[in-house]
C-alpha cells in the first residue's frame, strides 16, 4: 500500500484488497498478526479512500464553476487527462487527482482574462499553459498539449492534437452532472495523446502505475471507439510505437485487458520494420518487465521533489546520459544529443 501511495493508485489498491477480503476472509485476517492490527490497517486505508474521494469531489465542483464562468462567456472547455481519464474508472473518484488540464480551443489567453476578473490569481510563468488557482485548485489552461519549443515534429503533432481536440464530445450520466457543461475528449485524442503523454512521462520525469491503469482503462472502455490504423500511422510519425507494442503488453500480461484484435495487429505490418528489428534482439516482454520495473521503483519523479528548477533541469540531464540512457535509445527512439540541444534552444529562442 506505501508503494501504491506513491504510484498514485492507493484507493484503486485498497478496492482490490477488499474484493479479496470479501473472497477470502480468513486467508486475509491470518496475514496479519491479529485481528486488532488487521482493523488498524482498514482504518488507516479506509481514510485515505475518503481523502481520495472528496478531493476528487472537491475537483469536479471547481470544473462545473469553471464551465459555468466560461460558458456565460461564450467558451467551451474541453477537460483532459486527470478527471477526463477518471470517467473510464469504475469508481471515478477513486483515480487520483493532480491539477485540472483544460483546453478552451484556442482561447486560453480570453480565458484567463475572464477568471481574472473573477478574482482567480493566474501565473503565466509557463510557455505551455497558465496556471490558474480558483478555489484551492489549480488549472491548468493550456495553450499547447504538447512540448512544442525546439521541436518541430512536435509542432505538426500539436496542430493534430488541436484537429482531433474538434471531435470533442459531451458525456452523458453522472460525469456530466458533477462537472457542468464541460466536454471530454474523442476516443482518437484520447489514444493519441495518452500515448505521447505517457512516454514524456517515462523518459523525463518518470512513469506512474497511475499512467498505466489510465491506458488500461481506457482500453477496457473505449478500444472499440478507435481507429487503430490511423493511430498506428500517428505513433509511426510521431516515434510512439515502441512505447505503444510496450504499454499495450503491460497492460495485457499484467493488467487483464483483453484485445479486440485489432490494437496489437495494426503494429504487425511493413511499416513497423525498424521496431520490429528493435523487438528481434529484445523480446516484447522483456521490454515491458524492463519498463513496468522501472515505473514501480525508479526514484525519478524530480518536479515535485522541492528542489529547485535548476537541479531539477540537472538531474533530468544527467539521468539522459546515465541511468536513464536506455529509455531514450530503445523506446524513445531518440537522440539525446539532438534532443538537448532543442530543449535548450526552444528555452533560450522561442518565447511563446
Amino acid at each position: 500500500m506505501a508503494l501504491a501511495e506513491c504510484q498514485g493508485v492507493a484507493a484503486i489498491a485498497f478496492d482490490g484488497v477488499q474484493r479479496l477480503f470479501e473472497a477470502y476472509p480468513q486467508e486475509m485476517m491470518a496475514v496479519k498478526d491479529t485481528p486488532k492490527e488487521w482493523m488498524q490497517w482498514v482504518l488507516k486505508y479506509t481514510g485515505v479512500m475518503t481523502q481520495y474521494e472528496q478531493r476528487c469531489l472537491q475537483q469536479k465542483g471547481v470544473i462545473r464553476k469553471l464551465s459555468e464562468i466560461w460558458a456565460s462567456e461564450g467558451v467551451r472547455m474541453m477537460i483532459f487527462k486527470g478527471q477526463a481519464n477518471a470517467a473510464f474508472y469504475p469508481i471515478s473518484n477513486h483515480r487520483a487527482t493532480g491539477d485540472i488540464d483544460c483546453w478552451l480551443f484556442g482561447e486560453a489567453e480570453r480565458g484567463d482574462s475572464i477568471m481574472k476578473k473573477y478574482g482567480a490569481l493566474v501565473d503565466f510563468k509557463w510557455y505551455r499553459h497558465s496556471k490558474i488557482s480558483f478555489y484551492g485548485e489549480t488549472i491548468e489552461n493550456h495553450r499547447v498539449m504538447s512540448h512544442t519549443r525546439g521541436n518541430k515534429k512536435h509542432q505538426q503533432m500539436e496542430k493534430e492534437f488541436c484537429e482531433l481536440a474538434q471531435q470533442c464530445r459531451t458525456e452523458e450520466g453522472k460525469c456530466q452532472k458533477d462537472m457542468g457543461d464541460v466536454y471530454f475528449p474523442s476516443a482518437q485524442f484520447n489514444a493519441c495523446f495518452l500515448t505521447y503523454h505517457g512516454l514524456h512521462h517515462f523518459t523525463s520525469e518518470g512513469l506512474r502505475m497511475k499512467q498505466v491503469l489510465d491506458w488500461a482503462m481506457f482500453l477496457e472502455k473505449e478500444q472499440d471507439k478507435v481507429d487503430w490504423s490511423a493511430f498506428n500511422d500517428f505513433c509511426l510519425r510521431y516515434k510512439l510505437d515502441r512505447f505503444a507494442v510496450v504499454m499495450n503488453c503491460i497492460v495485457m500480461d499484467y493488467l487483464g485487458v483483453k484485445d479486440n484484435k485489432k490494437i496489437t495487429s495494426v503494429f504487425d505490418n511493413e511499416k513497423n520494420q525498424n521496431s520490429q528489428k528493435f523487438l528481434n534482439s529484445m523480446t516484447i516482454k522483456e521490454m515491458a518487465r524492463k519498463v513496468l520495473q522501472s515505473t514501480l521503483y525508479d526514484d525519478d519523479y524530480l518536479f515535485n521533489s522541492g528542489k529547485s528548477d535548476w537541479a531539477v533541469r540537472w538531474l533530468l540531464v544527467k539521468n539522459m546520459f546515465t541511468r536513464d540512457k536506455w529509455k531514450y535509445r530503445d523506446i524513445a527512439q531518440i537522440n539525446i544529443r539532438q534532443q538537448l540541444w532543442q530543449n535548450v534552444s526552444g528555452f533560450l529562442f522561442e518565447k511563446e
